[in-house]
């Protein structure tokens, strides 16, 4: 019976350490190691004044330009053009890539669609969703 004992309280000794450490679930370590974004302008649910609008995202690493993009889409579905994006990586700072609207913004809800991918193959995307409010 002693042994079984002994048993029993090494397992419950074991088990408390294993529920004790805190345990990182698969996105938590997918974002530890791989590109992710930081901040953004606009933010998300911004709600910004008509005209131009300059868009930029920061991101934990540089991405990779050649096969990041950014797709604005309006609250009547139409593609907003955009400028060709530029990549950002000043010293100690998040390195970023930036883009302008070709027009104004005209009110309504939009949806910015950002596609990205560091040096080490891993794609990451999102969307930000923000207001242009009327004035």
């Amino acid at each position: 019976m002693r042994r079984i004992s002994m048993f029993v309280a090494a397992a419950v000794i074991a088990a408390g350490a294993v529920a004790a450490r805190p345990l990182a679930t698969r996105a938590e370590a997918e974002a530890a190691f791989h590109l992710r974004l930081v901040r953004s302008t606009p933010a998300e649910d911004a709600a910004l004044p008509p005209g131009p609008c300059h868009i930029e995202l920061w991101f934990t690493e540089a991405p990779e330009l050649r096969v990041t993009s950014l797709h604005l889409t309006g609250a009547n579905g139409r593609q907003v053009p955009l400028t060709a994006l530029s990549a950002h990586h000043p010293r100690g700072e998040n390195p970023s890539v930036a883009a302008n609207t070709r027009g104004r913004l005209t009110p309504g809800r939009y949806a910015l669609a950002w596609r990205t991918m560091a040096h080490d193959g891993h794609v990451m995307r999102g969307t930000i969703n923000f207001t242009v409010a009327a004035r």
